[in-house]
């Protein structure tokens, strides 16, 4: 379905019974789309195993695919030059199941009420890039914040996860890694009785009190070391070398990116395990109040700014 509600049925290329996703990009090209919204079910990539976006697409180019969750897909056509990226309705909506039909519903439902209240903002390619254009659009006129240097913004980029998703029980889809325990053995513990779920989305609130912003400035590990004994909750990034404690026995704190950082992330929890990642200070305060040995090599500490309360209102 198009944006303005037009059913449009998918090519299907010779020899298939089903369309592949060289005949959906196909057929978003010949209708004019720059984007695929996919909705329902989304094929699991298996850690090993060859991502869904990786498979052949004669005439077109992948330009960079974002492999992990959310699932992003970027192709280019090879003659035209058009641009088309593939997106889920999950990112934007979370797990409600929804149509076609239904998510188009939502998003001209969505992009109607943040035109409305953020002066005809326009959303952006992600709920991230829409939510850093209405901060953007929220502050006074005459507020130009200071952006991270580029080398502090690649390694940023380079060095930092999305959500910390892990699967916690026994099992084929517990992570592989011998530094990942898991917390629930299905034999021992075939039933749960009671189960809490925790709203995070209201974290970001924090965002409306205070921010980091750039340049950022590099300290080495003496300086590392005062700036976590006197200012904790600093607004920095940490490089540090930890050591799970003897007694562990909770899910990890620190996120470590794996060797092929296509398989994503790993959170080390198993009594002795030692590892190195970046991690903010607020997660080092945490781990070192739990009893875990930090060693702090190095860090980033950026300025602090207090956002617009109007714009938090209007959120």
């Amino acid at each position: 379905m198009l944006d303005n509600g037009q059913y449009v049925e998918s090519r299907i290329g010779p020899r298939r019974k089903s369309s592949n996703l060289t005949d959906i990009l196909e057929t978003a090209l010949a209708s004019g789309a720059e984007r695929i919204m996919f909705t329902g079910s989304i094929p699991l990539a298996e850690q090993g195993q060859r991502h869904w976006l990786l498979v052949q697409t004669p005439g077109w180019i992948g330009l960079g695919h974002w492999m992990s969750t959310p699932v992003t897909g970027r192709f280019e056509h090879k003659n035209s030059g058009r641009r088309i990226e593939i997106r889920t309705a999950k990112e934007w909506f979370g797990n409600t199941p929804l149509n076609p039909a239904q998510a188009r519903d939502a998003w001209i439902a969505l992009k109607t009420m943040v035109a409305e209240a953020f002066d005809n903002t326009p959303l952006a390619q992600s709920p991230a890039g829409t939510g850093t254009n209405l901060w953007a659009a929220s502050l006074p006129k005459n507020v130009d914040p200071v952006h991270v240097s580029e080398d502090i913004a690649e390694e940023i980029h380079a060095t930092s996860g999305q959500h910390h998703l892990e699967h916690l029980v026994a099992g084929p889809y517990h992570s592989q890694h011998p530094d990942c325990l898991p917390l629930v053995d299905p034999e021992k513990t075939p039933r749960m009785e009671r189960f809490a779920y925790v709203d995070g989305r209201f974290m970001y609130a924090s965002l409306c009190r205070e921010i980091g912003i750039g340049p950022g400035v590099r300290m080495n590990r003496e300086q590392t070391f005062d700036l976590l004994q006197n200012d904790p909750y600093a607004r920095a990034r940490v490089y540090i070398e930890f050591t799970v404690p003897d007694t562990w026995n909770h899910v990890g704190i620190f996120a470590v990116q794996y060797q092929n950082a296509r398989d994503g992330w790993y959170y080390p929890n198993r009594p002795g395990a030692k590892g190195r990642t970046w991690a903010d200070s607020a997660e080092v305060s945490v781990a070192v109040r739990y009893g875990w040995r930090v060693d702090p090599i190095e860090s980033v500490v950026f300025n602090t700014k207090v956002p617009s309360r109007d714009g938090s209102k209007q959120v």
